[in-house]
């Protein structure tokens, strides 16, 4: 059974409504939500450990927000949105807000499952720049019943979240926010809008689950990248509860030489506010340490797990040309790094071999013995096994 559900116009900013089909009504109409700051949240840490509210002064990740990251938040509201079997599907006008690389619909989804917890799901599917521009198209907003997003599979630990489900189709890993002209005439062109669908998705997730107990922002390949860059924006949407990233097989690994690539993907993707000023030197070595490293200094509230085959062939073949040696070797270096300076704080799983992602599929998938899935388990809910990461002893090849 499929519902329809009006917005109401009084909550349609900068979207152009496409078709008289549109329906409107109140039922996610603009309201005045008051956020209440949990009590729950001080004893609400990852594997019942304490977890210190955000209480700096200035408040995290200033130095982004003073750059303009929230410039589209609060912008652009879903002009229809269908209720299937539980979930929402809320989808944004065509215009000047929320699109697709194509120039088609965004499409977002939630999920309520009536849970204190929620899940950020930042999907993958390629990334584009010139000279390589592989990615999907348009949004598909159907949550796979499969993975971390399984409700049917008995070993997966994130079942029982409500979820915020974010498809990917911008190309610039939901956070860029440019137009790539194709024709010399701005009628044919790559629409990237990550910026403002990760922005509009958001919105809906702060208006309608306005006071979680916790957050885990969890991103696949392209969608991995997203969370190095999302995290701020998400941090501004609950600033008191704990964050678990798990960044699955997107770490953002580059060749350490080679910083003009790395330029040109700012450029192309136009996502210079999301670098603070003083960290100017977050990437020069083809590695996120040293920015992952800024961002749990800025927010105490976070925790981060990677995650990531020892040789992802995607990541180190396809779209980096790293080589699997120089891959694993950046990967596992980057690991230990940020393990030895935040112990408390990062934990990874690494499995030997070159497939790439994890959670999307394989929750049996092994490390040094153990299931992903009873990974994440101990990270959420056991006390004195949390952050332990487990990785495969590197091979000889």
């Amino acid at each position: 059974m499929i519902s329809v559900i009006p917005v109401s116009a009084t909550s349609l900013n900068h979207n152009v409504v496409s078709s008289p089909r549109i329906l409107v009504c109140r039922t996610l109409q603009r309201v005045c939500v008051s956020i209440v700051l949990l009590g729950l949240t001080a004893c609400a840490g990852w594997g019942g450990r304490d977890s210190t509210a955000n209480t700096l002064d200035p408040k995290p990740f200033q130095a982004l927000l003073d750059a303009g990251i929230e410039r589209y938040r609060g912008m652009y509201s879903p002009m229809l949105v269908t209720e299937s079997q539980g979930t929402l599907t809320h989808e944004f006008g065509v215009g000047d807000g929320p699109l697709c690389i194509d120039g088609s619909a965004y499409k977002m989804s939630t999920r309520n499952r009536d849970s204190d917890d929620l899940l950020i799901y930042l999907s993958g599917g390629g990334l584009c720049w010139d000279g390589l521009c592989l990615t999907r198209r348009t949004a598909n907003p159907d949550i796979p019943d499969s993975g971390v997003l399984s409700l049917t599979d008995p070993q997966n630990p994130l079942a029982e979240m409500t979820t915020v489900y974010l498809p990917y189709c911008d190309g610039g890993a939901h956070i860029s926010d440019n137009f790539i002209d194709m024709d010399n005439r701005a009628n044919i062109g790559r629409h990237l809008r990550g910026l403002r669908n990760l922005s509009a998705a958001l919105d809906v997730s702060q208006r309608l689950f306005p006071a979680p107990r916790r957050v885990v922002l969890v991103g696949t390949s392209a969608g991995g990248v997203g969370t190095l860059f999302a995290l701020p924006l998400v941090r501004q949407v609950y600033p008191d509860v704990p964050i678990l990233v798990l960044n699955d097989s997107g770490i953002g690994l580059t060749a350490p030489e080679d910083q003009a690539f790395r330029d040109h993907v700012v450029d192309y993707w136009n996502f210079a506010a999301f670098v603070p000023e003083d960290c100017v030197d977050c990437f020069a070595d083809g590695t996120p340490t040293a920015y992952l490293d800024w961002q749990l200094r800025e927010d105490p509230g976070l925790q981060l797990g990677l995650l990531s085959y020892s040789q992802d062939g995607a990541m180190s073949e396809f779209y980096i040309d790293l080589g699997h040696a120089n891959y694993e070797q950046l990967l596992r270096t980057t690991v230990k790094t940020l393990e030895a300076s935040h112990p408390d704080r990062v934990s990874s799983f690494i499995p030997n071999g070159n497939n790439h992602t994890i959670l999307p599929l394989h929750l049996d998938t092994k490390a040094r013995g153990v299931r992903i899935s009873t990974w994440l388990s101990q990270l959420l809910n056991e006390p004195g096994s949390n952050w332990q990461s487990q990785v495969d002893p590197q091979t000889t090849e």
